[in-house]
């Protein structure tokens, strides 16, 4: 058998490019450019931050944010479209680990509304994973889990 040679980004099972980008301490913005595609990195903040995603051009865009920091976060995350008149909105939800629960952590769920939800916040989290696939160029599902004291928030 010959050696098979690629080209192009290698794409792990789940769709993403192997190579991940690391944003730095500071607002950004999510686009198809840069980050289709990509694990994106969320590092440690000193400060709220917002990672906001460009309106999408249509169906198949796909972002996976991960906690890359190496703590419990005393600021917030905040996931958001461009869009501030919810003409982009988000539908699914994500699941909740309660950390600071009283005996056993408890897990959840917590639903965007699927019509004008456009903002998602990760309070003061600790370990995280939220992905974003664009269904149209008006809407992104949104599935993921997050472990905190407090609970995620879905917002317009």
């Amino acid at each position: 058998m010959g050696k098979t040679t690629f080209s192009g980004p290698v794409v792990s099972q789940q769709g993403f490019q192997a190579s991940p980008v690391e944003l730095s301490d500071a607002d950004a913005t999510i686009t198809v450019e840069s980050h289709n595609g990509k694990v994106i990195g969320v590092p440690a903040i000193g400060s709220n931050r917002t990672f906001t995603l460009t309106t999408p051009t249509g169906a198949g865009i796909a972002y996976k944010f991960i906690c890359s920091g190496a703590a419990t976060e005393a600021q917030n995350v905040i996931l958001r479209t461009e869009t501030t008149d919810n003409s982009v909105f988000f539908t699914g939800g994500v699941s909740f680990l309660d950390s600071d629960a009283t005996g056993a952590a408890t897990v959840s769920s917590v639903f965007a509304n699927g019509s004008s939800n456009e903002q998602l916040t990760l309070v003061t989290p600790g370990v995280f994973e939220i992905n974003f696939v664009s269904t149209s160029a008006t809407e992104w599902f949104v599935w993921g889990s997050v472990v905190s004291v407090t609970t995620p928030a879905f917002a317009d």
